[in-house]
C-alpha cells in the first residue's frame, strides 16, 4: 500500500499477521532502530517475550523491512525540525510526517497522540481502519 508506516504501525501489522498491507509502502532509516526498542521494551520491560522469542521477532520484521520503501531523511532535516517545533513532537515522529507530506500519502500509525498532531498536516490510519 502507498502510505508510510511508522513504527508502531509496522509492528503492529507483524503481530496481526497483515504484513501484506507493509508491501510497497514507506518508512524512513530510524524505524529499524525504532522497532529493535519495542522489542526491547517487550523483552525488559513489559516481560510479555523471552529474549529468544525477541530474536525470532527481529528475523521477521528485518525480512518484512525488505519489502518496504525505507527512505532517508538526510537533507530533509530542516522541514523535519520545523514540523516538530510546529506540533511538538519528537523528531523522530516528525520524520514520519514529513514523509508523508513530501510524498503526499497517508501516515499510518498505531500512536494516538501522533495520529491527532499529524493530522494537522497529513492523512492518517491506524492498521486496523485499512
Amino acid at each position: 500500500m502507498k502510505a508510510v508506516f511508522d513504527s508502531s504501525s509496522i509492528f503492529e501489522a507483524i503481530i496481526q499477521g497483515k504484513i501484506r498491507i507493509l508491501n510497497e509502502g514507506f518508512t524512513t532509516t530510524l524505524a529499524p532502530y525504532e522497532l529493535g526498542n519495542i522489542i526491547w521494551k517487550r523483552v525488559k520491560l513489559h516481560g510479555d517475550i523471552s529474549e529468544i522469542e525477541a530474536l525470532k521477532l527481529w528475523k521477521l520484521i528485518a525480512k518484512t523491512l525488505n519489502l518496504m520503501q525505507i527512505i532517508d531523511i538526510k537533507g530533509h532535516e530542516e522541514e523535519i525540525l520545523k514540523i516538530s517545533m510546529k506540533l511538538e513532537l519528537t523528531f523522530y515522529d516528525s520524520a514520519y510526517i514529513n514523509l508523508a507530506k513530501t510524498n503526499n500519502i497517508p501516515l499510518i500509525t498505531e500512536d494516538e497522540k501522533l495520529r491527532r498532531k499529524a493530522e494537522k498536516i497529513v492523512k492518517t490510519y491506524s492498521i486496523n481502519e485499512l
